[in-house]
């Protein structure tokens, strides 16, 4: 289940204080709300990369 997370990508911009706290997340939660931390994690990736 954590294993999505653990791609490089992930790993490569997320801070692991935010990794720890989505790992947190995909245990306590059910899917519908795993489904909804990853899309805004999705974007919030997607903001890094494009230059501002």
């Amino acid at each position: 289940m954590a294993s999505r997370y653990r791609t490089p990508s992930y790993r490569q911009y997320l801070p692991q204080e935010l990794l720890d706290e989505l790992r947190a997340v995909s245990k306590a939660t059910h899917r519908r709300v795993q489904q909804i931390v990853r899309v805004a994690v999705q974007r919030f990736l997607r903001k890094l990369r494009s230059p501002s």
